[in-house]
This record gives C-alpha cells, sequence and structure tokens, in this order.
C-alpha cells in the first residue's frame, strides 16, 4: 500500500504558494503605482534661465499637458519647441550643456528635446545641435520614431517670440556611438546654417547602460 503524505506537508506546501502569490500581488501593485506616478504625475517644466548639465538615470515621464506646454515662455531669441509632424514630434525645449564627465547632457523629460547650449541658436550661421531620448523606462519618447525620418521632411522650431524658424531634413544616418560625437560636431560644409537632431538607437547595453548606436538627422534651414 503506498504511504500516504502527511496533511502537514500538504498543508506546508499550499502556505508556500499562498506567501509567494501574495508577494507577487503586492510587488505587482508596487510596480503599477510607479509606473503610475511617473507617467500621471505632475511634469516640472524647463526654467528658462536653467542649463541641465548633469543627467539622471531615471528622468520624469509624465507629459506636459496641451494648456501647460502653452504656458510655457523663454526669451524671445531662445528655441522654445520643436515640431515635426511627419512623425508625429512636438515638444519643449529644454537648455541643456556639458556633464562632468564632458559629455552632452540630456533633457530631463522624456518629451523634451534638449537645444545644445554649446552649440549655435537653431537658424544662425553655424551648427545647432538638439538631442532628445528615445526611451523611457515606461513609455516612448520624444524622438522614438527620429530613425524614420527622411531627406526633405521638414522640421520646425518655435522661438520665444512665437516666431518659426524650418528646415529642410538632408538626411538621416545610424552610426555606432563610439564614432557618432565626431559625426554629431561636424558641420557639412554647403550648410550655412545646420541642424542636427540625435537620439540612441540599436540594442541596450546593460553594462554600460546606453544603447550601441545612434541616429543622428542633418538639416538645413530653409530660405
Amino acid at each position: 500500500m503506498a504511504k500516504k503524505e502527511p496533511v502537514s506537508k500538504k498543508l506546508g506546501f499550499s502556505s508556500e504558494i499562498l506567501i509567494v502569490g501574495v508577494l507577487l500581488l503586492i510587488i505587482g501593485a508596487l510596480v503599477f503605482v510607479h509606473r503610475y506616478y511617473k507617467t500621471h504625475g505632475v511634469p516640472t517644466l524647463p526654467v528658462p534661465d536653467q542649463t541641465i548639465t548633469s543627467n539622471t538615470g531615471e528622468p520624469e515621464e509624465s507629459k506636459p499637458a496641451a494648456n501647460v506646454m502653452a504656458q510655457y515662455s523663454v526669451p524671445a531669441g531662445q528655441p522654445r519647441s520643436i515640431r515635426i509632424n511627419s512623425i508625429g514630434v512636438y515638444g519643449l525645449i529644454q537648455k541643456v550643456g556639458t556633464t562632468k564627465n564632458d559629455a552632452m547632457a540630456v533633457p530631463s523629460n522624456i518629451h523634451f528635446a534638449g537645444w545644445y547650449t554649446g552649440s549655435a541658436i537653431p537658424g544662425n550661421s553655424g551648427l545647432s545641435i538638439i538631442n532628445g531620448h528615445v526611451l523611457g523606462r515606461y513609455g516612448d519618447a520624444i524622438f522614438r520614431q527620429l530613425a524614420k525620418v527622411k531627406s526633405s521632411d521638414e522640421i520646425e522650431i518655435e522661438f520665444g517670440d512665437h516666431g518659426i524658424k524650418k528646415f529642410e531634413v538632408v538626411e538621416t544616418i545610424t552610426l555606432p556611438a563610439g564614432i557618432s560625437t565626431a559625426r554629431l560636431f561636424t558641420q557639412n560644409a554647403d550648410i550655412p546654417a545646420q541642424l542636427s537632431l540625435i537620439t540612441c538607437t540599436g540594442k541596450f547595453d546593460k553594462v554600460s547602460q546606453s544603447y550601441t548606436d545612434r541616429v543622428i538627422v542633418i538639416a538645413k534651414l530653409e530660405n
């Protein structure tokens, strides 16, 4: 006759399953709350006279409402917002500088673009650089579709006085991260007023906490 398993063991096994189940429910609830808070909180709008010089590992992910974005004000000659209709992009522009590691800083919110203050003002003679996130922890960022931008697409930069400068895309290129910086900071000889956009792409390297490649969009000021 087969030996019966003690009832105490059966109950103990069931209790372990119950405990694990409860723990998983608690963890799931905490993750949901954190995600909701990160994506539905009140976003901190860019400060017009502040330049971001440090990168956070977890930028804000709450998107400003349209009425809040409409209230954002910057000096007349400073870029205020960016629009790329071909990929459905419209977002506020934040000033970014250089970090202590001599790298270009990135916006504090995944829905903002960052104008690098070490470059020219968009539309002025020289090279202007605007960067942006590709993904947040929980959702798509402002430049998620940047690689889909095509030649002849239009980029609009709005300024503090609500004037708009339009740029025509010349090319979109994807490069390994290691060589992308040199290309980003090189102005095309035949583009007097160049605008270059950059974001990450490729595979995410967990060790370096960075993507393997970069997408760069090169555009020229329209006459």
